[in-house]
């Protein structure tokens, strides 16, 4: 494991489910209302931690989280043992040769940022099984002084909603040497 901190101190902050909150977790729910009744399998594309593929894997009978960053990807095996039909590659997603007969839902919360946007959406379009559904929440990336600014003025409400549901957050591994940032 890289670094040496592995899942321990991930988990600082983190409930012993590993649950917590930050704006990624709040758009969720979003996801998850678009998974298809009856979903055979499911991708999480940039899963992280796995929560979000945790929580597919109870509508969905497989699910599938991909995450470049190995401490990511052991931290999202760790928490998600014993769940049935969850399980977790530490891969770069435009790169992995996906098999078999695809997927019902492919999925990625705030990841497609850190990726060639068309062709990782194009990837996962191509995923899908016929009738398949595709959910993305995405982050714009800051072009301008002015986008700074309007990103920054939601810091305050973030800060104040997390304190509010209680709960930290873990916050992810900076400097991802295999993300390709466009910034």
């Amino acid at each position: 494991m890289r670094g040496g901190g592995g899942g321990a101190a991930y988990r600082r902050g983190v409930a012993a489910d590993g649950e917590y909150w930050n704006h990624n977790v709040h758009y969720q729910r979003v996801i998850l209302g678009a998974v298809p009744a009856g979903c055979a399998a499911a991708v999480d594309v940039g899963c992280g931690d796995g929560m979000l593929a945790r929580k597919l894997a109870g509508r969905c009978a497989s699910v599938t989280g991909i995450d470049a960053d190995e401490r990511m990807i052991e931290v999202a095996r760790e928490l998600g043992r014993g769940i049935p039909g969850l399980s977790f590659i530490r891969d770069d997603f435009l790169g992995h040769p996906f098999a078999g007969s695809g997927f019902d839902f492919a999925c990625a919360n705030t990841a497609l940022h850190h990726m060639d946007f068309a062709a990782a959406l194009g990837k996962m379009a191509r995923l899908l099984r016929p009738g398949g559904r595709l959910a993305v929440v995405g982050l714009a990336r800051n072009g301008s002084p002015a986008d700074w600014v309007i990103g920054g003025a939601g810091i305050p409400a973030s800060l104040a909603y997390r304190r509010l549901k209680g709960k930290r957050d873990p916050r992810a591994p900076f400097g991802r040497k295999s993300w390709k940032y466009r910034w």
